[in-house]
């Protein structure tokens, strides 16, 4: 369908939130579509500005609400600094249901700034309404891509036991903080095993690769244990 300008008022909306990423990570930013009011797509045109210094596109498809056999195709176009995907969906069936309409996939740039934001602008859109092929009269929000402060060391204490015995590795002995994620997210990897006694999980002592939360710390779940030898540290 061609695309057209439209009012932008009406019970339509399409929405981005603002998200946030890491530096060099990727991201799914969903474009959601509301306020149908019970009445089907046909098809849909949209097209949205990304700023190119710091967000690339990765990918786009069809998502959520969207039936299976929705078809989406896409170019990129430079506008100034920014770029603009164009997006077209076309399907067999249609939808009368609030959702997810797209997931578009971004990559923030390596060199970003920390703490900015790379917005997020539907520059247009045409929600075309079957059988008629009317155009829906839609409105929009805008969005964006907040770039994260990465993860920080926040406690790393000395844990003394007794030969031979073993004792928790707490929050109050080692705490990683991050101001964009719940400590369940925050993920420690063993690199190398201790020399003298062993780091036990739920499930036991942990091998080199094995993978541990701060919520785990938190909890009091890790542990090392002392192998009784005559050593002093580990």
């Amino acid at each position: 369908i061609p695309l057209r300008a439209l009012a932008q008022s009406g019970s339509a909306l399409l929405s981005l939130p603002v998200a946030t990423a890491h530096r060099g990570e990727s991201i799914v930013v969903p474009l959601r579509l509301d306020n149908l009011a019970g009445r089907a797509l046909a098809a849909a045109e949209i097209e949205v500005r990304f700023d190119a210094q710091m967000l690339s596109l990765e990918g786009i498809e069809a998502a959520g609400a969207l039936a299976q056999s929705w078809q989406v195709q896409h170019v990129i176009r430079a506008d100034g600094e920014n770029q603009i995907v164009h997006a077209v969906l076309t399907g067999v069936e249609s939808i009368a249901t609030d959702g997810e309409l797209l997931s578009l996939v971004f990559r923030v740039d390596a060199a970003a700034p920390f703490a900015a934001l790379g917005e997020l602008e539907i520059a247009a859109a045409a929600l075309e309404q079957p059988p008629t092929g009317d155009l829906l009269s839609v409105r929009w929000q805008h969005g964006g891509v907040r770039v994260g402060v990465p993860p920080g060391l926040w406690t790393n204490e000395v844990l003394r036991v007794d030969e031979g015995q073993s004792a928790a590795i707490d929050g109050t002995l080692l705490e990683v903080r991050d101001a964009d994620s719940e400590a369940g997210e925050l993920r420690f990897v063993l690199v190398d095993v201790p020399d003298n006694g062993s780091l036990i999980g739920l499930q036991g002592p942990l091998g080199a690769g094995s993978r541990f939360s701060q919520a785990d710390v938190n909890g009091g779940i890790l542990r090392y244990g002392h192998n009784g030898g005559e050593t002093t540290e580990d």
